[in-house]
């Protein structure tokens, strides 16, 4: 981000990074695009959860878990409604968490 050559960065990743490479951006003229720390809360419906349970859990996990859950976009809290399928949601994340079995990460992945 010092040099002149760089224009413009992009980093997906912690907000103290973040913050620290866009003083530096700043400081030379350049721009950097992050998308830092977020949470990406889901909410699910009342409806949804009455009617469909267990896909709404498998979905919630699928996006929770895909890339070892290093996207941007991985949900990281769900919103449900109180007594609307709780047990079913509850059963699909239980069994599907008693076959998880942790991955090792995108980043250890680069290095290779």
């Amino acid at each position: 981000m010092s040099s002149a050559e760089v224009a413009v960065a992009g980093l997906t990743g912690g907000a103290a990074t973040g913050r620290r490479l866009s003083a530096v951006a700043l400081e030379h003229g350049a721009i950097l695009h992050g998308e830092l720390g977020a949470v990406n809360p889901v909410f699910v419906l009342p409806e949804k959860m009455r009617n469909h349970a267990a896909s709404v859990a498998e979905n919630w996990w699928n996006s929770l878990t895909s890339g070892n859950g290093q996207f941007c976009t991985c949900p990281g809290i769900v919103f449900i409604p109180r007594n609307e399928g709780i047990t079913e949601f509850e059963r699909v994340l239980r069994a599907r968490m008693d076959v998880w079995r942790d991955l090792s990460s995108i980043r250890s992945n680069l290095h290779r």
